[in-house]
């Protein structure tokens, strides 16, 4: 980037030359930005709210059916294709769409497919 603006500066003269290499820099950091992954999955949710007990029972019934992802860093236009390729890789839907808690291994497809 630092040649690229050097470059830039003496061919087109300064100003073009700085806003030149500004550009380049700040597609040089969307790039390389969009190339990271930010999205985790989390293993063992924890929640810190203090629910009753049908509440709590509810969640431990559903827990199956519940998928937590961290998104970490700066999200932006560059970085939703990787968001979106976490998301389904990662989210399962139900075949028979029946009530809750009737997923079940064998009845789950990929929200991608």
């Amino acid at each position: 980037i630092v040649w690229a603006s050097f470059l830039a500066i003496n061919v087109f003269g300064l100003e073009a030359g700085m806003a030149i290499g500004a550009v380049v820099a700040a597609l040089n950091f969307v790039f390389s930005y969009a190339q990271l992954s930010n999205v985790e999955l989390v293993h063992n949710p924890a929640s810190n709210i203090v629910r009753a007990i049908p509440e709590r029972n509810a969640l431990d019934h559903q827990k199956q059916c519940i998928v937590v992802l961290r998104l970490s860093g700066f999200q932006f236009f560059g970085s939703t294709a990787g968001v979106l390729k976490a998301v389904k890789s990662n989210v399962f839907i139900s075949v028979d769409m029946g009530t809750p808690g009737s997923v079940h291994s064998d009845s789950r497809v990929k929200l991608g497919s």
